[in-house]
């Protein structure tokens, strides 16, 4: 079901995002799954082990810090803050 976050369409079955003027942006699946997090929770602050429960299932995973938010900053970079 898609969802409007931060004044963007958010469409997590075709991982899109669709901002104000009509540009979409396709994401990979783990950027879309995060950006379903944490538009779910705004306002609050979500742990790296936290979001490696949510997105990654509780699985060890390891990655660039940066490379799955990278996506959603590009969609709305002043909302997002990392820590």
């Amino acid at each position: 079901m898609s969802f409007t976050a931060l004044g963007c369409k958010v469409d997590p079955l075709l991982r899109s995002v669709t901002d104000a003027s009509g540009r979409t942006t396709r994401l990979e699946p783990k950027a879309c799954d995060l950006l379903v997090l944490l538009a779910g929770r705004p306002g609050e602050v979500i742990s790296v082990e936290q979001l490696i429960e949510s997105v990654w299932g509780g699985r060890f995973v390891t990655f660039d810090r940066g490379l799955p938010l990278k996506a959603v900053r590009d969609v709305e970079p002043r909302h997002l803050v990392v820590l």
